[in-house]
């Protein structure tokens, strides 16, 4: 139940995220930042939970696979995330020297 608990507290904050962002009218960079801490939060703690269960013999080795997937999902909307800044970064860089 736990473990459940766990993968939608991750899902919930990555729903957030995408909703401060790109459905907000403008972005709140305080909101997105406290999400992305959530988010990050949740993940460490749903992967503590899923290696506590495998240890204890609850979860099959085959669940174990998926980690891999989500870790390149979660790495690819890191970059996406770092992306969305870095061209933020230089769009302001730009407007002040024009």
């Amino acid at each position: 139940m736990q473990l459940k608990n766990t993968a939608a507290n991750v899902l919930r904050e990555t729903w957030l995220i995408y909703k401060y962002t790109k459905l907000a009218r403008k972005v709140k960079p305080g909101k997105v930042r406290a999400h992305q801490r959530k988010f990050l939060q949740a993940i460490h703690r749903h992967l503590f939970i899923l290696f506590t269960d495998f240890i204890r013999g609850k979860v099959d080795f085959t669940l174990l696979s998926y980690v891999s997937i989500n870790q390149s999902v979660i790495q690819s909307i890191t970059n996406f995330l770092c992306a969305q800044k870095l061209t933020r970064e230089l769009a302001n860089l730009v407007c002040r020297t024009e």
